[in-house]
C-alpha cells in the first residue's frame, strides 16, 4: 500500500488505519465481495474483494492478508499491515474517529474530499458547509437528498500484525536506552 511517509510512521506507531474504496463500476469492472456465511454469528462483513471484469476476475483485498507499506513503487517496504475487516458503508455515516483513521482532520474534511472526487456537483455546497463551526463532525442535511451511488463505499480496516507491534516496541525501548 503506497502512503505518505508521515502516514506510514503514524500507522507503525499504532494509529488506527482504514481506507474507503468507491463502490461503482469503473473501466476495470465491478468490485464485489464474498460475504461471510457464518450462520451462528452473521456480521455483514466480507472475506475478500474482487474486481469482476468481463474476461478475468482478480482478488484485490483479502481479510487476514498482509499488505506492505511503502512510499512508492520500487521504494523499500517500511512495514506491513493486516486487513482485519471488510464491509460496505454509506460514507455520509462516517464517524469523526473513522475520518481520522483515514488520515483526515475530521468528518467534514473527509466528506469534502470525497465529494470533490465522487459528487462534484455538490462541491460548492459542501465547501460552504465546511466553514460552519458546528459542521466539523456532522453530515450536512442536504447531502441526504443526494443519490446513494456516489456515497457507497467498501471500508477496509487494517491493524498492525503482532510481530510488527512487537518490533516497534523494541525500537522504542532501544531508543530510550
Amino acid at each position: 500500500m503506497i502512503l505518505p511517509r508521515d502516514r506510514i510512521d503514524s500507522i507503525l506507531a499504532g494509529a488506527p488505519f482504514q481506507r474507503r474504496i468507491f463502490d461503482v463500476p469503473d473501466m476495470y469492472g465491478w468490485i464485489c465481495g464474498h460475504l461471510n456465511d457464518d450462520p451462528v454469528r452473521p456480521t455483514h462483513q466480507y472475506s475478500d474483494l474482487w474486481v469482476a471484469a468481463p474476461k478475468r476476475h482478480r482478488c484485490i483485498y483479502a481479510r487476514d492478508r498482509l499488505y506492505p507499506l511503502s512510499t512508492g513503487y520500487g521504494e523499500p517496504v517500511l512495514g506491513h499491515i493486516r486487513l482485519v475487516c471488510i464491509y460496505r458503508q454509506d460514507v455520509r455515516e462516517i464517524t469523526g474517529a473513522d475520518a481520522q483513521a483515514e488520515g483526515y482532520r475530521d468528518k467534514m474534511d473527509f466528506l469534502t474530499t470525497w465529494i470533490q472526487e465522487h459528487d462534484p456537483v455538490m462541491t460548492s455546497e459542501i465547501w460552504q458547509a465546511s466553514h460552519m463551526p458546528e459542521a466539523v463532525n456532522h453530515c450536512p442535511v442536504f447531502l441526504w437528498d443526494r443519490p446513494y451511488e456516489p456515497y457507497s463505499a467498501w471500508v477496509l480496516r487494517f491493524k498492525l500484525p503482532e510481530k510488527e507491534m512487537q518490533g516497534e516496541q523494541d525500537k522504542t525501548a532501544h531508543s530510550r536506552e
